[in-house]
């Protein structure tokens, strides 16, 4: 399973880390200034990582290779974390660039865990009230 092994490298962990706890920008402008290719090479090599590795995770979720459920159990929390700190970097990155579909794949999939996690969240409250 190479989408939880790559997960699970000490490369993967530490960018994720990193963008996640570590960085701190107010917008895209800022978060060029601070780490973007043209001056911190390094950093954004990590965010073009995370990116494309969510990307390719969203895709292959829509094209049912894995299923939602197991992405959900093993990735949840770093794809939300993901998102909810990157997503203004990459929708303006989009506007700017001209390129609607820069990782396309992203907010979809954090989208789709964000939907199961709400169902399964109202199902396990039934639970307990029905208990």
């Amino acid at each position: 399973m190479n989408i939880y092994n790559r997960y699970t490298t000490q490369d993967f962990q530490y960018a994720h880390q990193v963008m996640t706890a570590d960085w701190d920008f107010t917008d895209y402008d800022d978060f060029m200034t601070k780490h973007g290719p043209k001056t911190k090479t390094r950093d954004y090599a990590l965010f073009a990582m995370m990116a494309i590795y969510y990307e390719g995770s969203g895709v292959i979720v829509e094209q049912d290779l894995i299923e939602l459920n197991l992405v959900d159990t093993l990735l949840h929390n770093n794809i939300q974390r993901f998102w909810l700190k990157m997503e203004p970097v990459i929708l303006e990155y989009r506007k700017r660039r001209g390129t609607p579909y820069g990782a396309v794949m992203d907010y979809p999939l954090f989208d789709s865990l964000e939907r199961l996690y709400q169902s399964t969240q109202q199902i396990g409250q039934q639970i307990t009230i029905n208990a």
